[in-house]
């Protein structure tokens, strides 16, 4: 169909950038699609793709409801379709017979403005991609399923307001290397209603240290079964609500010159400590729930950093509740509820000189 699909999109071009409209059905494309500036490629807009609290099970063939199928063959080594300034991609699913090449994108955004609503993704290299040399400023994503992808969803340069909505990307097996979400420079970023499952890292902050770094927002996530649930580094700034994340290593690293405000999660983990601060980041944390269940490892570790402010938090642990490997510039623990079931178990331990330790409730 790609003729068809091709000599379309040129008709919308010549007639007032009317919508390319593809009814139901499945569709064999051969070559990538590439929608000019304005042009919007609609599947079924009246489709209800679900959010993330009911999630797509990583682990079944997905039901592709009442979206069109725009099918392309294994180891496609080509972006799919590729979406100039202003072009949008709504109602479609966008499926590789076999794995596409890892290093190429089911929808490439290559301008500023553009929107992918109610879209279904399955087996890219990446999903979602808007590369460093491009300003994708004032992206829109909203109700976006994304399947066996090596990178879900990437948007490494947005120089303006940009929002990220009702996204969900899954692994149906955990895979080294992968990642949910990356985001790098996006200034003034929104993201909500975000879901992640079986992935190395969930989600990534990377900003590229350029200026102050990256200004951004992440409320409502929800991962399980991922390596790491969330990553924030280099010079990031993310305030950040209402996680629940459930993570085989870490739930939260902070690391580099990161800054993190995190509050109202609840974080756990099975592998490592559920929280892990490092280099020169900046943490606060606040009114969560915190909970380690290997004994050789802690609830929040930190090693170094610039300002720690851990207060307000039920911090559950079977090593230590808060361990200082190295000391912080200047640190806060304060008014923590700890629940420590190892016996030689302390609430906060290590080389903290400079951190104020002040009514903290504990169970021993």
């Amino acid at each position: 169909a790609t003729a068809a699909f091709e000599d379309a999109i040129l008709c919308s071009t010549k007639n007032g950038f009317t919508q390319v409209v593809v009814p139901k059905g499945t569709y064999a494309l051969s070559r990538k699609l590439s929608l000019p500036d304005a042009v919007a490629l609609v599947g079924d807009a009246s489709a209800s793709i679900h959010a993330p609290s009911s999630s797509l099970d990583a682990g079944s063939t997905p039901s592709f409801d009442t979206l069109p199928v725009l099918k392309f063959p294994a180891g496609f080594a080509d972006d799919a379709i590729v979406l100039a300034e202003r072009a949008a991609v709504s109602g479609v699913a966008v499926v590789f017979s076999g794995p596409q090449d890892p290093k190429n994108a089911a929808l490439r955004i290559t301008g500023i403005g553009t929107s992918i609503q109610k879209v279904r993704i399955v087996n890219a290299g990446i999903g979602i991609y808007s590369p460093s040399e491009v300003n994708a400023g004032r992206v829109y994503l909203n109700q976006i399923d994304v399947l066996d992808a090596v990178i879900g969803v990437w948007i490494d340069f947005g120089l303006d307001i940009s929002r990220f909505e009702n996204i969900h990307v899954a692994r149906t097996a955990l895979t080294a290397g992968t990642y949910g979400l990356i985001f790098g420079r996006d200034d003034y970023m929104l993201a909500s209603k975000i879901s992640t499952s079986k992935i190395a890292t969930g989600v990534e902050f990377r900003a590229s240290g350029q200026g102050g770094g990256s200004i951004s927002s992440l409320t409502a996530y929800e991962s399980s079964g991922c390596t790491t649930g969330l990553s924030v580094k280099s010079g990031t700034r993310l305030s950040a609500s209402s996680f629940t994340i459930s993570a085989i290593d870490a739930a939260v690293v902070v690391s580099e010159t990161a800054t993190l405000s995190l509050s109202s999660a609840h974080l756990s983990s099975t592998g490592s400590s559920t929280v892990q601060v490092s280099g020169q980041a900046i943490l606060s944390m606040s009114g969560s729930d915190i909970q380690s269940s290997v004994s050789t490892d802690h609830a929040v570790a930190v090693n170094g950093g610039k300002y720690v402010t851990i207060t307000g938090n039920t911090i559950t642990s079977n090593g230590h509740g808060v361990y200082f490997f190295a000391p912080p510039t200047r640190g806060v623990v304060v008014g923590n509820s700890f629940q420590l079931t190892n016996p030689s178990g302390r609430l906060v331990f290590g080389n903290f000189p400079g951190v104020v330790v002040d009514g903290n409730g504990s169970n021993q």
